[in-house]
């Protein structure tokens, strides 16, 4: 898979996490809104979670398809 490939992938997922991110505060801070949502509980638990699974993808691809890998590699860390 090419760098741009990885690059874009990440750029999705960074941009998802902080849609989600964005929705969530809404969600806590403007209770105004949820008056639609009979089982707010559920989905502030449901944008956690796509949150973590965002976070998670980040991550995987910066410590396997980071431009600094190789130099990781050969210090150990």
């Amino acid at each position: 898979m090419s760098k741009k490939h990885i690059s874009g992938i990440l750029t999705q997922y960074i941009g998802r996490r902080d849609e989600l991110i964005a929705d969530l505060t809404i969600y806590i801070e403007s209770p105004v809104g949820i008056g639609e949502h009979g089982d707010i509980g559920s989905v502030i638990r449901d944008k956690v979670i796509a949150i973590d699974t965002a976070d998670s993808m980040i991550d995987t691809i910066n410590k396997y398809f980071s431009s600094n890998k190789s130099t990781e590699d050969d210090t150990g860390n």
